[in-house]
């Protein structure tokens, strides 16, 4: 998940890029929503770690913008990545 403050996180003018490539000079491909599909096991390349963005293609997201998931409603719970029946990536979160 995103590793961004309160605030931040209610900011609708705040938004972190994913890249084309692992380097903050490559083309923007999109911006990242509060979880994130990271490659496991970690593939960091210069500081930013592989993601998936939503239509499957890889992206890059800088690694010290992401922590691991948590949910204090629900401490039981894990974040993980599915195909939805639409062939798009999801999330679920089984216990």
């Amino acid at each position: 998940m995103l590793n961004i403050t309160v605030a931040q996180a209610m900011d609708p003018t705040f938004h972190l890029p994913y890249y084309s490539q692992p380097s903050a000079t490559s083309p923007v491909a999109g911006y990242a929503s509060a979880q994130v599909a990271v490659k496991a096991p970690v593939h960091d390349v210069n500081g930013f770690d592989e993601a998936m963005f939503p239509n499957g293609g890889t992206v890059w997201i800088q690694a010290s913008l992401l922590k691991d998931y948590h949910s204090l409603g629900d401490p039981t719970a894990k974040c993980v990545p599915v195909l939805m029946s639409n062939g798009r990536q999801g999330f679920d979160y089984p216990h």
